[in-house]
């Protein structure tokens, strides 16, 4: 009867054993997890992860900003030169000259001039007034 218990208590102890080795190795798999969860969300790998990712929205968005800055620098020059080719500096340089009335406005037709007005034309190199006769 006693080799009985004490065989009874050998398995008894033996499935403790087991039951806690399970249960200590459960623990430390959960701890484990929690370990690694926690090294995720560490404030200083969090904070390196978002300057690298802002540094890459940084570099993109100055690349956008340089080509946007290019394209609108090419499109003015390309209206400055159209804008210099309409001027009337352009146009006095082509050999035509320039006519004004007396209030300064341009003449744009033989009909708006009357005997007696007086007008100035402007050349490349100067103006001269004079009056219709």
């Amino acid at each position: 009867m006693l080799q009985d218990r004490a065989q009874r208590l050998d398995v008894a102890a033996a499935l403790i054993e087991t039951r806690r080795e399970r249960a200590l190795r459960t623990r430390r798999e959960r701890l484990a997890s929690f370990l690694s969860l926690l090294r995720q969300h560490r404030p200083d790998q969090l904070l390196a992860m978002r300057r690298m990712t802002l540094d890459a929205h940084r570099r993109k968005l100055e690349a956008a900003a340089d080509a946007a800055f290019t394209l609108k620098s090419s499109r003015l020059a390309a209206l400055a030169s159209f804008l210099r080719i309409l001027s009337p500096d352009a146009t006095l340089a082509r050999g035509y000259s320039i006519t004004f009335d007396s209030n300064g406005s341009i003449v744009r037709t033989r009909d708006a001039l009357h005997s007696g007005d007086q007008i100035r034309t402007r050349f490349p190199d100067g103006a001269i007034d004079s009056q219709v006769l």
